[in-house]
């Protein structure tokens, strides 16, 4: 109450909007487009080229299942590419991508 009005204090309860469809209308949604459409995530065949495409025309909407995808593409490369990590990549998202 010391450093906020009243009026932010007493407000109602109010949902947090995720900024998910943001970032895939931006640069995670280039560097995830990169990793699904890879050769080697096209080939293991859980998911078509087409597929990517469609829901890549329409970020807003399609955002959360991107992420979704670009989340289980990342964990099926980070953890049966071999040896289990023992600590996290220290490459960025777009490294990751354009190496794919």
């Amino acid at each position: 109450s010391r450093y906020l009005p009243e009026s932010v204090l007493s407000a109602p309860k109010r949902g947090f909007v995720s900024p998910v469809p943001t970032w895939i209308k931006g640069d995670v949604g280039m560097a995830a487009e990169k990793l699904l459409m890879s050769k080697t995530a096209i080939e293991r065949g859980w998911w078509s080229a087409s597929g990517i495409k469609a829901l890549m025309a329409s970020p807003g909407r399609h955002g959360y299942r991107i992420y979704t995808l670009l989340a289980l593409e990342l964990a099926v490369r980070m953890f049966t590419g071999g040896t289990m990590p023992l600590s996290a990549p220290n490459a960025t998202l777009k490294d990751i991508a354009d190496a794919a």
